[in-house]
């Protein structure tokens, strides 16, 4: 097993990373292409782009899971514009600077293969001096428990356009 930066993964393991984002995602049917592309492109793309030193892949020896962030969110002012539900939460990003994505082939959960990929994420976020982190999934999500166990344990729940969000963040 071997985390792998994204700036090291060949455009096969690439294409395996993006598999596993739509394999996961709570979404599956999009009304066109563009719709499609659109959405990966706020929850995974985005990542690649701007941020792809803050971008892990686990494989073994294929991939079978990534983490991906941002380290301050305050100034991703484009990502805002992306996803406008990051708004709600503002009063909590200067305690929980750093945003994270995370998933994983639906055959390795729960064997801790999530942990060992949080845990990585985390140890790099805290050499680079940031305080905390944090992500914003449903409060009736099937993953809160496993983000719990990990110590995102300062939780707010707040509504966006009628869509109930949980935010969880750690301190680092």
């Amino acid at each position: 097993m071997e985390v792998k930066s994204f700036l090291d993964i060949s455009d096969q393991e690439i294409d395996r990373v993006n598999e596993i984002f739509f394999e996961s995602s709570a979404r599956t049917h999009f009304s066109s292409q563009k719709k499609r592309e659109r959405f990966q492109y706020k929850y995974l793309d985005y990542y690649k782009i701007y941020h792809p030193e803050l971008f892990f892949v686990l494989c073994d020896p294929r991939p079978i899971g990534y983490i991906c962030g941002v380290p301050r969110i305050l100034k991703e002012k484009k990502l805002f514009e992306l996803l406008g539900h990051l708004h709600a939460f503002k009063d909590y990003y200067e305690d929980y600077p750093a945003h994270l994505h995370i998933n994983l082939d639906q055959e390795c959960t729960g064997k801790g293969f999530g942990s060992y990929l949080l845990g990585y994420f985390e140890a790099y976020l805290r050499e680079k001096k940031l305080k905390g982190v944090h992500l914003v999934t449903s409060p009736g999500a099937r993953n809160n428990h496993f983000y719990l166990k990990n110590g995102y344990t300062f939780t707010v729940e707040k509504t966006y356009k009628d869509v109930p969000l949980l935010f969880m963040g750690k301190s680092l």
